[in-house]
């Protein structure tokens, strides 16, 4: 473009872009305005692109800035298209200049999309899941984790194995303390060690007490180099309670049921004695 926003010159891409898009195929735009384009079209539609292009091509040529860079949907009725617009500040034999280049990034924006939504779906997998998953990096910094996760621990926090201090806990076994580096998901990120339902006493982060059982999984790239891992935690402080109060209630009866035959014991003395 000239400095008035003229198309002085096009290249190939362009010429065969025209053609395929049923435009100018006889001159392919050169002479015509290309900023009055954009602008007549900012005043025509919603459509925002024509009016961001607009300003920053403004921008350019009135040299408040080098360049200019914008991605926009341009999506034929059969297709669905990307661009980027790159508009550069140049000088040609003196005179001011700016070289538009559009960029077909429709292959990368459909990548992209179609990783959003397996990301999509994948929040959602794990959000209806009545367990509580947490994901690990390569490092071991735990980077995700689902709600039944949260309402378990009433929070989070999303550390890596060296902060693993934040989460109290002891073995259900022995009471003993959990230290950072012993936690299943540290042994998980750091040996590769696959831990299933560890049993252990959890302080939450609203100060509760829960049991739970404690899983770590690690994930191995195809080489068998750690990637990351993943942690599950399923709350059974309701089942412990339920088994320790049948625990309970099978010590009262085998209590009764000793005192029983005690007392039988006793009648039966003092029905076949005569002191």
């Amino acid at each position: 473009l000239d400095q008035d926003g003229v198309i002085i010159g096009v290249n190939e891409p362009w010429r065969r872009f025209a053609e395929d898009n049923g435009g100018d195929s006889s001159r392919y735009y050169i002479g015509s305005n290309y900023l009055a384009i954009c602008e007549n079209a900012a005043h025509c539609g919603s459509d925002e692109t024509p009016r961001a292009l607009a300003q920053g091509l403004r921008a350019v040529l009135s040299h408040q800035r080098e360049d200019f860079v914008l991605e926009y949907p341009c999506s034929s009725p059969d297709t669905e298209r990307w661009f980027t617009a790159r508009i550069t500040s140049c000088k040609q034999s003196g005179a001011s200049r700016a070289v538009v280049a559009h960029e077909d990034i429709t292959a990368r924006k459909l990548a992209e999309l179609a990783l959003a939504r397996n990301e999509l779906r994948m929040r959602m997998i794990l959000d209806a899941l009545p367990v509580g998953v947490w994901l690990m990096d390569q490092s071991g910094q735990i980077v995700q984790g689902n709600e039944a996760g949260n309402r378990i621990w009433a929070g989070a926090r999303y550390v890596g194995p060296s902060d693993f201090g934040e989460y109290q806990a002891w073995w259900l076994h022995n009471h003993e303390p959990i230290a950072a580096e012993d936690w299943a998901a540290a042994r998980a990120i750091r040996k590769g060690e696959t831990s299933i339902d560890e049993e252990i006493l959890i302080r939450c982060f609203d100060g509760s007490e829960k049991i739970i059982l404690n899983s770590a999984i690690p994930l191995r790239e195809a080489d068998g180099t750690i990637s990351g891992a993943i942690i599950v935690n399923q709350d059974i402080s309701a089942r412990h309670a339920a088994d320790e109060e049948l625990r309970r209630a099978k010590l009262a009866v085998d209590a009764a049921n000793i005192e029983l035959q005690q007392a039988v014991a006793r009648e039966h003395q003092i029905a076949s004695t005569d002191e």
